[in-house]
């Protein structure tokens, strides 16, 4: 989802549009009570570690206009595809809510129910922290 941001990041810039990237939670609906999701938990133990090697701990990144409020997330119309090669194939846990759409381009109030975007400052730093040093090591490669 990192590299997917900043494509429609770049790709916004370029017809006039100041889109921001932003990091944290977000959940889809995957029945009638559960949702699937990337939790951004920074005192995770797993998420410390992945931040100790440098990589990108459990969070989802998407593109927003913060003067419009509005969420733009171009992966969603990967997260079944994800859902049923991990939690599907371990747990047995079908989907069987709607899949979700190609893109999300809306205010959060005009969000699907029970679909749920939290941003979190400090996600948005790390993830643009990896992102420029990715930037910085390709450049000096």
């Amino acid at each position: 989802c990192l590299f997917q941001t900043v494509a429609v990041i770049i790709a916004a810039r370029e017809h006039g549009l100041d889109l921001v990237l932003y990091a944290g939670s977000a959940h889809w609906p995957v029945d009638a009570t559960g949702t699937f999701g990337f939790e951004w938990d920074p005192e995770h133990p797993v998420s410390q570690l992945r931040l100790i090697q440098g990589a990108l701990p459990e969070m989802h990144v998407w593109a927003g206009d913060p003067r419009a409020h509005e969420i733009v997330d171009i992966s969603t119309a990967h997260w079944r595809a994800y859902f049923d090669r991990t939690i599907a194939k371990v747990e047995g846990w079908a989907w069987t809510a709607p899949d979700p759409p190609d893109f999300i381009w809306c205010r959060p109030e005009a969000l699907p129910p029970r679909v749920d975007y939290r941003p979190d400052r400090l996600a948005a730093e790390v993830a643009s922290s990896l992102l420029r040093q990715m930037i910085a090591e390709t450049s000096a490669a």
